[in-house]
């Protein structure tokens, strides 16, 4: 039994072959999922991918014997989205907008330097270059179709101030990437990014987000938005060779 799926995206932005833990193994496959951990690490291009719940022990303790190491803690928060009416007024001085195709050379650079307590960063045996190529990519992908439904960006004075790729999950609007470039911080554009999704993104009825524990500072801006915890996993890389 194979129980990794590849992932296209990384293994070309890596140029690695790299992989998800896509089955959680039974009891009785133990054995079998070991072997196949072990053989794997033999080969020096391989990259692993699994997360653990914070609540599941037997899982994270069969992932450490199989190779796997704690690189992040994941964590979920989310809320009921906000009508029109109670979204209070923005200090945001700039507009927000939805990305045009002409952002994304701004949105790749924020993205790449902005974005940086990111598992990949967080991984002393992924360098920081090539962390930061994954951030880039991860958010070039929006504007060729293939990750994200919707970006908005924050702009003032002409230029891309920061950005927030969302994804759609049912009636859940979810934060995917949220980044502000550095001579905009603290000025209120991230929140001004959120309250515009939410009052021009109908049809949702939860706002939801997954955000890194060594990122305090996100945490707390979640946080100040009403966004409450709701779970916690481990992150786990494996590196062959």
């Amino acid at each position: 039994m194979d129980f990794f799926a590849p992932d296209n995206f990384l293994s070309a932005v890596m140029d690695r072959a790299a992989f998800w833990l896509a089955t959680t193994p039974s009891e009785d496959q133990r054995p079998a999922f070991l072997a196949a951990c072990a053989a794997r690490l033999r080969d020096p291009r391989f990259f692993g991918t699994a997360k653990a719940p914070a609540q599941d022990q037997a899982r994270l303790s069969l992932l450490l014997d199989a190779g796997f190491r704690p690189v992040d803690v994941s964590l979920s928060l989310a809320r009921v989205v906000r009508t029109a009416g109670e979204i209070p007024p923005q200090a945001w001085p700039g507009l927000v907008r939805l990305a045009r195709p002409e952002d994304e050379a701004d949105v790749r650079r924020i993205s790449a330097t902005s974005l940086t307590t990111s598992r990949f960063h967080q991984d002393p045996a992924i360098g920081l270059d090539v962390a930061a190529r994954i951030k880039a990519e991860w958010a070039g992908n929006y504007f060729c179709g293939k990750r994200g439904q919707t970006m908005a960006v924050a702009e003032k004075d002409g230029r891309v101030a920061g950005f927030l790729l969302f994804l759609y999950s049912g009636q859940s609007l979810i934060i995917d990437l949220l980044a502000v470039d550095a001579p905009f911080r603290r000025q209120g554009a991230a929140a001004a990014i959120i309250a515009f999704a939410e009052a021009n993104l109908p049809g949702f009825t939860t706002l939801a987000v997954g955000t890194q524990a060594a990122n305090t500072g996100s945490v707390r801006f979640y946080e100040s938005l009403g966004l409450r915890y709701t779970g916690s996993s481990y992150v786990l890389h494996a590196h062959g060779g």
